[in-house]
Formats: structure tokens, sequence, C-alpha cells
């Protein structure tokens, strides 16, 4: 699940960049209110309460002495601890929007995602990423990758074992 993060992060980062109207030199406080709008409707915002929920639970799971009382302790802790930590994603990600995307790209997608389609779509997101990571169960991508080039190559053979 990191590493679905960690590559779901790098094409976020790299999608931003890509064909972008240059931004003003330096946000406006509505552009930053925008920015973060954005950042509140991204599929990070959908990905990270998941990942969270999991972790939480798997961190219960793996304590067995807790009593039912500890358990609930540690979900209200791990909650606060994600709230703590979505609201820093959440300004770092509008504020790196607000810096990147001009304030009429900001516009055109904030008025998208409040748009009756971007809800809908927005609202089956923890479905689709759920279902979409299930798919990945069991895919071993360097695995994969070093058993194949070993196969063409002869060579990677000993990690691809």
């Amino acid at each position: 699940m990191k590493q679905i993060l960690a590559f779901t992060l790098a094409v976020c980062a790299t999608s931003a960049a890509n064909g972008q109207t240059p931004p003003p030199a330096a946000p406006s406080s509505q552009a930053e209110a925008l920015g973060r709008e954005l950042a509140e409707q991204g599929m990070l915002s959908k990905l990270l309460p998941m990942v969270a929920m999991k972790e939480t639970e798997d961190m219960i799971a793996n304590t067995p002495d807790l009593t039912d009382a500890e358990g609930e302790v540690l979900r209200t802790t791990a909650r606060e601890i994600y709230e703590a930590g979505m609201a820093r994603v959440i300004a770092a990600q509008g504020q790196i929007y607000a810096e990147k995307l001009s304030q009429a790209d900001l516009q055109a997608l904030v008025d998208f995602n409040r748009s009756p389609a971007s809800q809908r779509h927005q609202a089956i997101m923890p479905e689709v990423i759920e279902g979409t990571v299930k798919s990945l169960d069991g895919i071993d991508y360097k695995g994969e990758t070093m058993a194949a080039f070993c196969k063409k190559t002869g060579r990677g053979c000993e990690v691809a074992e």
C-alpha cells in the first residue's frame, strides 16, 4: 500500500508539472483557497483515509492483548494523528497547486469538481481505489521485471530468483 501511495504521489506530481498555464509569481489568497479546495477534492483525500483505517486496524490486530477500551483509545489516537497529518498534506498540496497553476486554471478545475458528474466520480473513488488495489494483489513488479530481463539477457538472474 505504501508503494502504491508513493507511486500515486509521483504520478500526481508529474501530471501537475505538465501542460500548465504559467502561474503568477506569488499566489493570491484566492489562488491559495482554490488550491486547498482542489487538494481536498483530490485523489489523496480519498486514498489516505483508506490507508489510515487499514493501518489502524493492523495495529490493533498486531497487539492482541489490547482490551476493547484500549482498542478504542488506539483508534481515537490514530484518528487524531491522521487528521493532523492530513491537514498538513492538504495545506502543502493546496499551496503547490496555487504556485504551479494559474488562478484561471484553478478556478476551472474547482468548477469542474463542483459539477454533478465530478461529484458522482468523487463519490465512487474509494470503491475504484479499493478495487484497483485488490487487482494489484500478487503483482511483483520488480520480480517480474527482473525475471523477464534475466530471460532476455541472462543477467540479473540471481535477483530474479
